[in-house]
């Protein structure tokens, strides 16, 4: 009985070490994936479709902050275009949530280099989500949500706050930038904790 008693303890011990679980170390899958994130980055520095082509399926869904949606082609090609050139890719806040072989990623991002030879410099927050399957982890979707265009978003907060309160500012301020005044009208002046 004794023997029977043991036979069974062991029986249920090695099934449960025998399934390889790999979200059963968290800390260890957090620090995979915050790895493979920041080898995104380094592929997106480097125009290396090759290498991202690894982190994600062929039914890989990328949006854009403007909106774009992508596939894993056309994400790729659009990866490749050298007049995109960015000079630094820089995650922070990074969390990594962990379910049943999948994770979801968020973060804050910042971009600077320049684009059609005109300079630029983002902020913005991503959402990833990552499946584990085939033994590797993958992205299945990523999301990107600017927050700030450098001194763009300034010029523009400024354009608001000041045609809140001196309509006549606005040309002086924001010649061009016809995004900003279409946000000022649709906002009725009230965005940005501003009353008119």
């Amino acid at each position: 009985m004794k023997t029977t008693g043991t036979f069974c303890v062991l029986l249920f011990i090695s099934s449960l070490v025998g399934v390889p679980n790999p979200l059963n170390d968290s800390t260890a899958d957090q620090t995979k994936l915050i790895a493979l994130e920041n080898a995104w980055n380094q592929a997106q520095l480097h125009h290396d479709d090759r290498a991202l082509d690894g982190l994600i399926p062929d039914t890989f869904v990328y949006t854009d902050y403007d909106g774009t949606v992508m596939n894993k082609a056309q994400f790729l090609a659009d990866l490749k275009d050298p007049s995109y050139r960015a000079t630094m890719i820089a995650n922070e806040n990074v969390k990594v949530y962990s379910y049943q072989n999948v994770a979801i990623v968020i973060g804050n991002y910042h971009t600077k280099g320049t684009y059609k030879r005109k300079p630029f410099e983002h902020y913005g927050r991503f959402t990833d989500t990552w499946i584990y399957r085939d033994n590797k982890w993958q992205c299945v979707a990523s999301h990107t949500n600017l927050i700030k265009k450098g001194a763009e978003f300034l010029k523009g907060y400024l354009s608001i706050s000041l045609s809140c309160f001196f309509p006549a500012a606005l040309p002086f301020f924001d010649p061009l930038n016809r995004t900003w005044m279409r946000e000022r009208r649709r906002l009725g002046c009230l965005g940005f904790a501003l009353s008119c």
